[in-house]
This record gives structure tokens, sequence and C-alpha cells, in this order.
């Protein structure tokens, strides 16, 4: 799968019924919270396009039938309070609660038997939050500190007095939250209670809880395995056209691989094909797909209604699994001059980086909302104001809305709408506006909240015949047009909008701010900084606002308010801000392992060779081996069982940085243990991001390694070898030949180097006396000890093709997977000859002179190094021996349909065995190496 997805790639998926049946069998199967019973779900034996189709395509009311089984009875009208914010403050955890409950002060939490009661003392952010949710909507607010130690592993549970009180995400899963996954903790709410858990106990409650229908399970399982993350969302209210779709498009111009959520009738409206075909509609399919193939969020107000999927499909466990980070380019501009303790962090979540338009929008942010990693680069949104012309006699009004008439906290009826003091002042404004200046253009834009109320008609009503041009902003049409005579507008009437704030942006822009007491009523206090920072005139009475039409010219006073209050005045903060998040380097730790290999380039990666040799001589195959790991290996280290003479000493020498000679000892297993004490375990994790173990058993390589580590770069895994060994039904050193990667090559990455788990292993390392052994105490446990940790393993030749013929060893397989898999690495037992035959023949229709003769055609790779070491430790024939009758052998072996495939195995085997010396010479034309 490509990293430039797309998702209308994904209709283009087929696959056999039988996999869906299966994968709920196996589902269905899961009742313990062991970690080992889910070894076969997540160690990937299901491809990732099966569980997007059956997610893409299975009914959603069969879905909702099995969530409603799968669901327990609920209490009776239950004390129920909203999770909004679980944030990390230090080595303690926040919670912030809201609840209509009466005896909001009574209720605790409890964990393990151990009491928390609500905090007294507040900040100020927090106690301006607290004043705000009892002003306007009647309930409490309530915050918790607790020890990030008290909650590992723990449920957290709420009371009152001993009844016990069902909570959940306030609209979402809060974001903050998500960043405790840095801790190695994953949160949930189930059955009214509050988990914390680290990440295998997490994914094996998830996948056997009964809490969750098959439909969770699915996409949760998809985003456990799904590695790839390219997209980049953006979202804003889903009427408006703010700072994240201005960068959406400038980003799309890019080519940047990006997607924007917005409702069906914006999308349906845009105009420009190439925006609407990158437009998904909130809530759809298509929808959720891109957040579970997303890596980045970005928004210009709160994350959790604009753009997650708000029609419960993803929960909380599948935010868990998505390795995203958020972005924040706030709506309108909060100068900290107007109490709206609805962006405080608590209220809108901390998101990984604040980017803001002006340093005292950035001070507000950092001090009074209490935001941190805060950036002042510009408002995209203004990037189409810069440079517009306005014209005389064009006047624009545009109101804010009054959170008193809102339904976020009562519906106001017509009628009673009518006798408002916003709805009087408007229309008498208005009204006066005309009567003095009959020649001017009126443009009157509703706000989307006033046209959610349907408030918006009666307006109209009231002004029918003034010649007022009306304008809504819930479909793109109308956000065209408003920016058309936004940009042309001479003068701005409003009360306190932060849109004047854009306005002033604009050359010969007057900006007029009509605040009549009863006027500003009923909506967020203004304080007294508000009347220091505008950028225009204040109005109290219509008779001003007349006045103030009259001006042809800003003032000096306002453009020199203008000029210091901007930091940026030209037509580059979508430049700016998109080189800021789209450039840089993101967090670690909220980046999918995949970006961070690709955008990581200095990889320091230590690389441990065994070698062993009877007469300890070393070939030209080793020092070429050991140049071409140097690039890709910060460091080598070379360990050599027995003897070692003095030329190969030297040899060794100049292609290493550490050489250790030991005892001829427990094999690869022991040398390489004792190459890793050399360097102390500690020293590694904290000095390498990887540690490559291989050995002297490889020709190559006859393709640059670097083409296997960028390809496996790209898979999300912790550790990952050449090769997986396929389960076979045989025992080997007392062990059961399971399926294994192979020791020969095999590489630990970052997440298994800093776990306890790799230093335990190599200490309880039994010591092999015999080969057999060697394979059983090393090559057979590893994998298994690691698999059953928790961790990901992965293999560069894909060992699901050769399933189907039961194994996939890389010296009966090497033609093939050296051709078809571009495998670099060549076992050096292909070439084994053993009684005038080879002693390893090729369990395929070709041999190992096939093989030199590719290397020869298609190769850089010296066959003469080869020739080498074969000669030098085999016992080559002297004479030749004629086989007779072979011709029609290999006839039956290549064109013997009719056989069954053991035995036209046996017939590749017999046509491939017969040894040549001349013919082995012959294919390794380029001769022996120079010494």
């Amino acid at each position: 799968m490509s990293n430039r997805l797309t998702l209308t790639a994904f209709r283009k998926f087929r696959v056999k019924s039988w996999r869906y049946y299966e994968i709920e069998r196996q589902l269905n199967r899961i009742s313990s919270v062991a970690e080992v019973d889910l070894h076969e779900i997540l160690n990937r034996r299901y491809s990732l396009r099966h569980l997007l189709l059956l997610l893409w395509r299975y009914p959603r009311n069969k879905m909702e039938n099995i969530k409603e089984n799968f669901q327990k009875k609920k209490q009776s009208k239950p004390i129920r309070a909203s999770l909004c914010n679980l944030s990390l403050e230090g080595e303690r955890l926040v919670f912030y609660f809201n609840t209509n409950y009466i005896r909001a002060k009574d209720l605790y939490l409890q964990i393990f038997g151990k009491n928390y009661y609500p905090r007294e003392e507040l900040t100020s952010g927090q106690q301006m939050l607290t004043n705000y949710l009892k002003s306007y909507y009647n309930s409490v607010g309530l915050f918790f500190e607790i020890p990030l130690a008290d909650v590992k592993n723990q449920s957290v549970r709420m009371f009152d007095d001993e009844t016990p009180v069902s909570f959940r995400w306030g609209a979402g899963v809060s974001y903050n939250a998500l960043e405790l996954k840095e801790r190695g903790l994953y949160v949930r709410i189930s059955n009214g209670e509050l988990h914390f858990q680290t990440k295998g106990r997490y994914r094996c409650s998830v996948l056997s809880s009964n809490e969750y229908s098959l439909r969770d399970k699915l996409i949760f399982l998809f985003a456990c395995l799904n590695p790839f993350h390219p997209l980049s969302l953006f979202a804003e209210n889903l009427g408006a056209a703010d700072n994240a779709f201005e960068l959406f498009k400038y980003a799309l111009k890019k080519k940047e691989n990006v997607y924007y959520i917005a409702s069906k009738k914006i999308k349906l409206s845009q105009q420009d094909s190439e925006i609407r075909n990158k437009m998904l509609v909130h809530n759809g399919r298509r929808h959720l797909l891109a957040v579970l193939f997303s890596h980045r969020w970005i928004s210009s107000f709160s994350l959790r209604l604009e753009l997650f999927p708000t029609n419960g499909v993803l929960k909380d466990i599948h935010y868990f699994m998505l390795p995203t980070e958020w972005d924040l380019i706030p709506h309108g501009m909060a100068l900290g001059d107007k109490e709206v303790a609805m962006l405080h962090r608590y209220s809108w979540d901390n998101p990984a980086r604040t980017f803001l338009s002006v340093p005292l929008e950035q001070a507000a942010f950092s001090q009074k909302y209490e935001f941190k990693n805060t950036f002042c680069l510009g408002a995209p949104r203004m990037d189409k104001w810069y440079g517009a012309q306005s014209c005389a006699g064009k006047v624009f009004f545009f109101f804010t809305w009054r959170l008193s008439l809102s339904q976020r906290v009562n519906s106001v009826l017509f009628e009673d709408f009518k006798k408002t003091s916003y709805f009087s002042c408007i229309i008498s404004l208005v009204k006066y506006i005309r009567k003095q200046f009959p020649n001017y253009e009126l443009h009157y834009a509703f706000h989307h909240e006033i046209v959610k109320q349907g408030h918006d008609q009666i307006v109209k009503e009231a002004l029918d015949g003034l010649d007022v041009h009306f304008i809504y902003l819930n479909n793109s049409l109308g956000t065209d047009e408003f920016n058309t005579y936004f940009k042309s507008a001479r003068y701005l009437i409003t009360d306190f909008s932060s849109v004047a704030f854009d306005f002033a942006y604009k050359e010969g822009a007057i900006p007029i701010y009509y605040l009549s007491e009863q006027f500003i009523k009923g909506h967020y206090p203004l304080e007294e900084s508000f009347f220091k920072l505008h950028l225009g005139i204040i109005a109290r009475n219509e008779a001003e606002v007349a006045s103030c039409l009259r001006l042809e010219n800003p003032t000096e006073e306002m453009l020199a308010r203008r000029q210091q209050f901007y930091p940026y005045l030209d037509h580059n903060n979508c430049g700016r801000v998109y080189e800021a998040i789209f450039k840089e380097k993101a967090p670690n730790h909220f980046l999918p392992a995949l970006i961070q290999r690709e955008e990581s380039k200095d990889i320091r990666r230590l690389g441990i060779y065994f070698f062993f040799d009877s007469e300890g001589v070393v070939d030209d195959y080793v020092i070429y081996y050991l140049q071409q790991l140097r690039t890709v290996c910060t460091e080598i280290c070379v360990v050599v069982n027995g003897l070692l003479n003095n030329m190969g000493n030297i040899s060794l020498q100049k292609c290493c940085d550490r050489l250790l000679v030991r005892e001829n000892i427990g094999f690869d297993s022991w040398a390489y243990k004792e190459a890793l004490e050399s360097y102390g375990f500690d020293t590694i994790a904290k000095n390498y991001d990887e540690v490559l173990l291989n050995n002297f058993t490889n020709f190559g390589p006859v393709y640059p390694f670097s083409e296997m580590f960028t390809e496996m770069g790209r898979k999300d895994c912790d550790f990952w070898g050449h090769n997986r060994y396929l389960n076979q039904d045989q025992f080997v050193g007392g062990e059961h030949l399971s399926d294994h990667l192979q020791s020969y090559f095999i590489v630990f990455r970052k997440p298994i180097l800093i776990s306890p788990s790799f230093e335990e292993y190599w200490k309880t390392l039994l010591v092999p006396q015999t080969y057999q052994q060697a394979i059983a105490y090393h090559e057979l446990r590893c994998t298994r000890y690691f698999e059953k940790k928790g961790f990901l393993s992965e293999s560069y030749i894909p060992w699901k093709k050769y399933k189907d013929y039961r194994l996939n060893n890389p010296v009966y397989r090497a033609y093939q997977q050296m051709v078809e898999d571009h495998s670099p690495l060549l076992k050096r037992k292909v070439f084994f000859i053993k009684e005038n035959c080879f002693e390893f023949p090729l369990h395929e229709l070709h041999s190992p002179y096939d093989i030199l003769q590719y290397l020869n055609e298609h190769s850089n790779y010296n066959t003469g190094y080869i020739y080498q070491n074969i000669e030098r430790t085999m016992k080559l024939p002297e004479n030749e021996i004629p086989i007779k009758n072979m011709w029609w052998k290999k006839l039956q072996a290549r064109y013997g349909f009719w056989l069954k495939e053991n035995c036209r195995i046996e017939l590749a085997k017999v046509c491939n065995a017969p040894f040549s010396i001349t013919k082995f010479k012959e294919f390794c034309k380029k001769g022996s190496p120079k010494k």
C-alpha cells in the first residue's frame, strides 16, 4: 500500500466471504485476558485489506444488533457526569468533570479502595471555567488531582456516598488523555468506569470484553495492525471557512495528502472540483477510514465535534491506537479582552501546538487559558484580505451571536426573539443607516448560530424593503460571497466580534464597534483591555456610527495602531504555518513508527557479526560483506569463535570498530551474548536505535543492504529478520519447530532495546552443546519469547507466499527468493558439495548454476568470492562423473503436471543435485578475487 494512499482506492478491494467468518469466529472465541491468548490475532496474520473491506461493507443494522446484545442493562436513572478533560501535569493527573447533579460537591473518585475528593483551591483558569458553567449552563465543574503512580492498571470509579455514578467522555475522548501513551498508559471508559492499563493488557481486555460489539473490535483490531498513516485531516465548525480551511487549500497546492472534513451541504456547494474531491462528509464512512489512516489533525475549533465522527462508531479505544497529533489554529482572535472561559485548555484540550495571529493573542493563550507550545506566525485566513482594495460607500454588517439566545442554553421562540434588545438594536441601527445614507451599499452577514435558531428570517422580514443584501455562511457559495463583499467594503459595523481584526488587516478599512449598553448584554463579559486593544472606532449610539461612516480614510492613529498590532503584514501567513506543521519534525511520541523511520535519516544501528572458521581464515566474501554492512550500521562489532590467523585479524580490524576473539563455546548465540555484554545493555538502550545480529553463513549482499532496510523501515514492528521459517511437524533439540525468525539475520528496534525483557532474554540463555541445541535454545526461543511479551515481528521475505509450499527455507528456495523477493543474502549452504553432488539441492526448477548465472548477468556481486570459499572449505571432486538420461527427468520435473507435488520436488532434487567442477568454474567466470 503506497504512502500516497487515496480513499477511493478502498473500493477496489476484493476478498472471499470465508474471511468474514474466520475473523468473527476468532474474535468471539477470545474470553481470557492473558496476553498469550491473543498472539495469533495481534501477530498480523490477517491482511489489512480484509479487515478494511469488512469495516466498509458489514451491514450497519447487524452491527447495531450485535452491539445491543453485548451491552448490559443500564441502571434506572443513574447519576451521570461527563469527563471533559484528563491531562497529565508533572506526575499528577488532573480530572475535569462536568455534571448537573444537585449534590455534585459530594462526589468522589475511588481507586482500589482509596478515595479522592474534588479540589477546593482552584487555579484562576479552573475558577473561571467553573463560574462560566454555573452562569450559562447551570452545571458544576469538578477538578480532581491523583498521582500518576496510583492509576496504573487500575480502575477509577465515581461515587456519591455509596451510590455509583456513571460517567462518560464529554463530547468525545479527551485529546490530552491520548498523551498518556507516552507514559505507557492507555485509557478507556467502560460500564461507567475509567480504566488505566498498559498497552498489552489494554489490547487484551478490549478484545476479550463483552462491553464492545464485534464492529468495535474489528475497528480496534484494524487500528492495532495498520502501519499506514499518510493522511493529514483538516476540520472546522462545519459551517465555517476559517484558518484550517485556508491552510488546507494551501497544503493541497503543495501536493500534500490532505482531506477536509465538512458537512454534506458544504461539500455539494463547493465549486472547485479539486477542493470538493478532497472533502469528506462528516460522519460518512470515508470520514471514518480517513481518521484510521491519519497521523495529523488540524482544526480551528475544538477537536471533538468537528474532526471526530460523532455518530458513535469510533470510541476511545480506537483513538488510543492511532499515532496522531493535533495542531490548533484558533478561530477568530482571542486577546484576553473578553471572558471566553470556553477557550480554556480544560475545555478545548491542550493541543500539541497552537498557532496564533499576534503576540497579544499568544500571551492570552499561554497565560490566561494556560495553553502550552504556542507559536505566533500569523493567521492563514488573513492572507486573502491583504492587498484588498476597499470601495467607498460599501458597508458590511456582521454581529456575533448571543450565548443567552442560543439553544446551548435555552431556545428562544420567534415572538420572544422580537422582544430582545439584540433584535431591536440591530433593526433600529440598519434602518437609521439606510435613512442617513440612501446611496450606500448595505451587506448583512448572518452568524451561523443565528441561522441555527431560525432567527435570521425574523431579521430579514423586519428589514424588508430597505435594499439590504443578506449573506449566509452555511455553505461554500455563501462563504465566497462573504469574502467578496468583505474585501470590497470600506466600513465594517460589528459589536465585539474579532472579525474587526480581520477587517483592519486590509488597507484603508474602517472598523466600527457598535457598543450600545443594551446591545452587548447576554454574551461574554468585556474586560477593560478590550477598549485599549481595538483597531477601529467605538460608537455608543447610532449617531456616532453615522459620524464614522462619513470618514473617507482611516485616521493616522488607526494606521499606527494597526502597524504596531500585527507582526506580519504580508501575504505569507499560510506559508509560515505550513512550514511549521509540515516541514518541521513533530514530537516523536506522537509519530507512528513508520513516519519516524522515514524522517529520521540518521538511525544509530549497532551491527554484531559472528564469524567462525575451523582454520581461522577470513575469505574475501566476509570482508566484502562487512564493507557493505558499514553503509547501514553506525558501528560494527565482529566476534570470532575459536581460531583467527594473523592475516584474518588484520583484515577484520580494518572492517570493524570492535573485534572480540573468544573460545569456541555456545555457537552463535553465546557469541552475540558476549558482544552485547561487552557494550552493556544500558549503554545500548541509550546510544543505539537498533541492533543487528548476523553471521558468516551468508554470501552477499547481492543487492544493496539499503534496499532491504528501507523496505523494512516502512513496516511497523519491534523486531524483524531476513526470513521467517514456517511451522514444521517435527522437533529440533527437544523443541517443536514452530514459526520463527531465523537467527542468521535479525534486527531489534528501540522498544525492545529499552525493555527489561531484552537483557532478561540474554541472561537466561542456556549454553548449547550441539547444533540442534543451538537452534532450540536461541533461534526457536527468541521469536516466541519477544512475541509473548507483546512485541511485533516481521520478515523481509514474504513468508505468506510460501505457505502453500509448507517450506520457505532460504537454502531450498534460494533462486526464487533472490529473483522474486529481491533477497540480498545468499546462504553458503546452497553451494555445499558432498560426493559429487550439491548437498542441499534446490526444491525448484533452478539449480545453483542458475543462481551463479543470474548473479553474473544481473548483479555486481563477484561470484569469485563464492568460488574462493567453496574451493577452500569443500572437498571438490577431481574427476567428472557423467550423468545419463537426466534430460527425461528434467522434462518430468518441469512439465509433469500429473505428478504429485512431493514427486516433482524429488525429481527437481535429482536434477539439481549433480555437481560438475568444470561447470562450476565456468559460471564463477570472474575467477578468484585478487589478493
